[in-house]
C-alpha cells in the first residue's frame, strides 16, 4: 500500500511536468518479485570511476518520503534500456563505522545517474531498469565520509532481481557537501539540467566523480566533494544558452552556495548566396556552419538552384564555415551579429578552369605518387577564404584539377628523396598546363 502511494505520487509529478513524460518509465510491483540476494559489501571498492559519459539521460527523480525511488533510466539515442532489459531492485542500510545509521546519504547508480537518499534509519531503496549485460555501478556519498564504490558484478547478482546490500562509510573530515542553484541572466531557476563534477587522476584520465540533476526551481546538491581538491564543473545547457564549464573548480568548508547562471544566446536569421570568384551563384553547393563563441552550435548550410541560402535561428557569434570532402574550403573571420548581415555573400575558390600538370625529376623521369597540393587565398577585409585540393601523381607523373577558380594559387609537390616544391600559378586560359621539376635531396 505504502508503494502504491509512492507510484500515485510519481504519476501527479510526470503529470505537472509533461515534458519530462518520455524520460522517466514507472516499473509495476508485480514485476519486482525475485529472490533476495544477501551482500553486505558486493563487487569492488575501487577509486578509478572512468567511464563513457557520452550517454545522457534526462532526468533524475527523487522519492525521499521512505528513502526510495521508483523510475527507469531515460538514455538518449540507441542505447536506451529496452523493454527486456533487467528490472533491479536494490535495498540496505548505510551505516557509520559504529553502526549507527546514516540519514541523508547519496545513493546513486553512476552510469544512468539514478539517485535516492537514506532515511532517518539509513535505509534505501532503489529500482532500476538495465539491459540484461549490463551490472549496476553503485556509489554511497556523504559529507564527513569517504565515498564508496561498489560494482555489482554478475556473479553477485546473476539473474536475480532484488538484491540487499549494506554499506558502512569510515570517517573523512575533508569530504563535504554544498549545495547549488542553476538558472538563466534573468534570474529564472532551470529544472532538469546535469551538472557534472569531474577531475584528473595521477595518469591524466578524466575520473568522472559526481553528476546530478536541478530540481525543478534549479537547486541542486553535490555529496562527497573534497575539501581544497579541483574539480571540473560543467553544466550541460539547453541550446538556448551558453555552455557553461569551470575548470579549476574548487570547495572548502566554508564555500558558501554554489550559484550557476547560464547565460542567454541571441539567435539571428540570415540569408545569403555563395559565389566564386568571379561573384557568379554557385548552385546546390554544401558547407557547415559553426559557432565558435559557442562552441556547440554547428549546422549545414545548403545552396538553391540560384545559389541562395537561408539560415535560421543560429546564434550570433563569430563563426568558421568548411566543407567537408576532397575540395576542402574554409571561411573564417566572419562574426554575425543580428541584422547586419541580411544578405551575406560567401566565396568559394570555384570556377570552370581546369589544371593539368606532370611532374618529373631533372633527367626527365617522371614520379609517380608524388603528392600534390593545390592552395588559394582570398582575403576580404577581415574575412578569408581558403582553398585546398589535394591529389597524387599516376605512373606517368600526371596530375590534374578541374573546377577551379580564378585568381592566384599555390601548387605544392612532394615526393620521397626529392625537395619539396612551391609555385605560383595564375590562370591565362580556361585550361593550363604545367610542369614541374623536382630535384633530388643532396
Amino acid at each position: 500500500m505504502k508503494r502504491l502511494k509512492i507510484l500515485v505520487s510519481i504519476l501527479v509529478i510526470i503529470s505537472a511536468s509533461y515534458f519530462l513524460l518520455n524520460s522517466i518509465q514507472l516499473f509495476e510491483e508485480n514485476i519486482l518479485n525475485g529472490q533476495v540476494v544477501k551482500s553486505d559489501q558486493a563487487g569492488s571498492n575501487k577509486d578509478d570511476s572512468n567511464f563513457d559519459t557520452s550517454e545522457s539521460v534526462s532526468i533524475n527523480l527523487n522519492i525521499e518520503s521512505d528513502g526510495s525511488v521508483l523510475i527507469g533510466a531515460g538514455t538518449g539515442g540507441d542505447k536506451g534500456v529496452s523493454n527486456a532489459g533487467r528490472r533491479l531492485e536494490i535495498f540496505g542500510r548505510v551505516v557509520d563505522r559504529h553502526g549507527q545509521p546514516l540519514d541523508n546519504a547519496m545513493v546513486a547508480e553512476e552510469r544512468y545517474f539514478i539517485s535516492t537518499r537514506t532515511g532517518s534509519d539509513g535505509k534505501y531503496k532503489l529500482f532500476i531498469a538495465m539491459p540484461n549485460n549490463q551490472y549496476p555501478v553503485l556509489r554511497f556519498l556523504r559529507s564527513g565520509f569517504e565515498d564508496k564504490r561498489i560494482e555489482i558484478d554478475a556473479g553477485v547478482l546473476k539473474q536475480e532481481s532484488v538484491l540487499e546490500l549494506d554499506v558502512t562509510l569510515d570517517d573523512d573530515l575533508d569530504s563535504i557537501s554544498i549545495d547549488g542553484w542553476v538558472g538563466n541572466d534573468i534570474g529564472a531557476g532551470l529544472g532538469g539540467l546535469k551538472i557534472q563534477i569531474s577531475s584528473r587522476d595521477k595518469r591524466g584520465m578524466v575520473n568522472v566523480f559526481h553528476t546530478v540533476f536541478s530540481d525543478e526551481r534549479g537547486y541542486f546538491t553535490f555529496e562527497g566533494l573534497r575539501s581544497g581538491d579541483l574539480y571540473r564543473l560543467t553544466v550541460l545547457s539547453p541550446p538556448e544558452y551558453l555552455y557553461y564549464v569551470d575548470e579549476a573548480f574548487s570547495v572548502s568548508h566554508n564555500t558558501p552556495q554554489l550559484i550557476i547562471v547560464l547565460e542567454s544566446l541571441r539567435f539571428i536569421d540570415i540569408d545569403g548566396m555563395i559565389v566564386n570568384s568571379k561573384a557568379e551563384p554557385i548552385p546546390n553547393f554544401e558547407i557547415y556552419i559553426s559557432n565558435i563563441s559557442t562552441g556547440t552550435h554547428a549546422r549545414k548550410i545548403e545552396t538553391d538552384s540560384s545559389g541562395f541560402f537561408s539560415l535560421r535561428k543560429f546564434p550570433a557569434g563569430e563563426v568558421i564555415l568548411s566543407t567537408q570532402g576532397p575540395e576542402y574550403f574554409k571561411i573564417t573571420g566572419l562574426t554575425l551579429v543580428a541584422n547586419e548581415y541580411r544578405n551575406l555573400r560567401l566565396v568559394v575558390d570555384k570556377g570552370d578552369h581546369y589544371l593539368l600538370g606532370w611532374v618529373s625529376d631533372e633527367s626527365g623521369v617522371p614520379l609517380a605518387k608524388s603528392l600534390v597540393t593545390l592552395n588559394s587565398e582570398i582575403q576580404a577585409g577581415v574575412i578569408e577564404y581558403l582553398s585546398y585540393r589535394v591529389t597524387g601523381t599516376d605512373n606517368a607523373g600526371n596530375f590534374d584539377f578541374d573546377s577551379v577558380g580564378s585568381g592566384a594559387h599555390l601548387i605544392t609537390v612532394e615526393a620521397p628523396g626529392f625537395n619539396r616544391k612551391e609555385i605560383i600559378h595564375r590562370f591565362e586560359s580556361q585550361t593550363d598546363k604545367v610542369h614541374i621539376t623536382l630535384s633530388r635531396i643532396r
